[in-house]
Formats: C-alpha cells, structure tokens, sequence
C-alpha cells in the first residue's frame, strides 16, 4: 500500500509542474507547488513536506543549490528533475550537490511513483546536517581541500562542501580565516609543492599535477609568485641547506 506524502513539487513551469501534480494526486500524495526556490524555501517551513521534486532550472537558484539548503534542514529525500540537463554529467551533479535520485523528463507516472516508493524507502545513507558554526564549516572546508589538492576546487565546489552559496561562502570564508578561498588553494597547494619538491625527486610536471596546477608552466608562475624563485631553484637550495 502506497503511503500518502506531503510532496513538494517545485517548478517554474506551469505545465510541467501541473503534470506533475496530476501524478502525485494520482497516487495519494498531498501535493504542495512551489514555483520557484524562495517559494520552495518558505513552503518547507509552513507544510514541512516529507519529500521534494525539484526542477533543476528554476527562476531564483539553481535546482543543485536549492538541493543543498533543503537538505541543510534535515534528511529530507530530494528527487531532482530536468528535462535539459540529461547527460551522465548532469546526473552526476545532481547527486553530489544532495539528491536522492535523478529523473529526466519526461518519464512516466510508473517512473515517479516507483523513485518516490525507493527514495522514501530508503534508510538515510548521509548524516543530516546539524547546525554548525562559521568556523566549524570552515574546518570541513579546509580538509577536503588538503585532500584533494590535485583536483579543480571552484568556490562553487567548496561551497557546496560548506552547505552555503557561493556568495555567502567568499564571503564567510574571507571573515572567518583573512583570507580569500582562491588564496587560500593556491597556499596550500604552494606548501604541498615546497614540501615535494625538498623530500622527493619527482619531475616538476608531476609535482605540478599532483599539487592540481594544469601545467608546468602555470605551476612555475604561480611558485615564483610565492616563493620569490622558480621551483627548480627552490629544490636546489633546499637540498645545499640540508
């Protein structure tokens, strides 16, 4: 027996968001229309939905960013969906940004009732996340920066690790630490660099992938800039020192 839901149904688009509804009523749930992200975003506090369908092009925010602040409230399951955003890599983005599942439109009333039956049966696979301090997302920040150093890490990427808009998070990041978050990368992978180019022989290519600088000649750039002298030379007074 299918049980009935409170369902969020956010989309900006009248009929897509109306066949939608049809669907859920269709199967017993109670159905909530959002139009747009701060709709969504002031429904979730009057009706306390129990699951969400988020259209991923949305008027106000992004259907990944809006993702993110739904889930910041608790484990709420998020079924995103599009009907322009259909690659692997879409999908791909979807997920990572907090989703439960992925839908490309259009698909059929089996296809939804089904994901809703899967999702809300699903035991919780992320710890919903719990109100933090400034300083303490920051810290998450900073580790999933020194663990993937050699990967493309964009504010947007590091803000969705903190569960906050690009925006917020520059600007969080910059009271909390002194520092702008692309500085803040390029220190890190600078130190990462300095520490592998005095304890190892490595090529001064691999150095530079390994620290996530697209080429050697970027990486000798970025280098001087810091260290006042090519990497090359770096390693060679480093090792006269020693």
């Amino acid at each position: 027996m299918t049980k009935t839901l409170r369902v969020l149904n956010v989309d900006d688009d009248e009929s897509a968001r109306y066949v939608k509804r049809r669907m859920l009523s269709l199967a017993g749930h109670i159905v909530i229309d959002a139009d747009s992200a701060s709709a969504a975003l002031r429904a979730l506090a009057l009706h306390e939905p129990q699951l969400a369908l988020v259209d991923v092009k949305l008027p106000d925010m992004n259907g990944f960013e809006l993702t993110r602040r739904l889930k910041a409230f608790g484990a709420l399951p998020v079924i995103q969906t599009s009907a322009i955003c259909i690659t692997r890599e879409d999908r791909h983005d979807g997920l990572e940004s907090g989703a439960d599942a992925y839908l490309t439109a259009p698909f059929e009333y089996e296809d939804l009732v089904s994901t809703i039956l899967d999702v809300h049966g699903r035991a919780p696979t992320r710890v919903p996340a719990s109100p933090r301090t400034s300083e303490d997302r920051i810290e998450i920040v900073r580790q999933f920066v020194e663990r993937n150093l050699d990967r493309p890490l964009s504010i947007k990427r590091l803000a969705g690790v903190a569960h906050w808009s690009p925006f917020h998070f520059a600007r969080t990041f910059h009271e909390v630490t002194g520092e702008t978050p692309h500085a803040f990368v390029k220190r890190l992978r600078i130190e990462k660099a300095q520490a592998l180019l005095t304890s190892t022989t490595l090529p001064l290519g691999e150095i530079a992938r390994r620290v996530g600088f697209g080429s050697p000649s970027h990486f000798a750039a970025a280098f001087r800039s810091d260290a006042g002298m090519p990497p090359s030379e770096y390693r060679q007074r480093s090792k006269a020192a020693a």
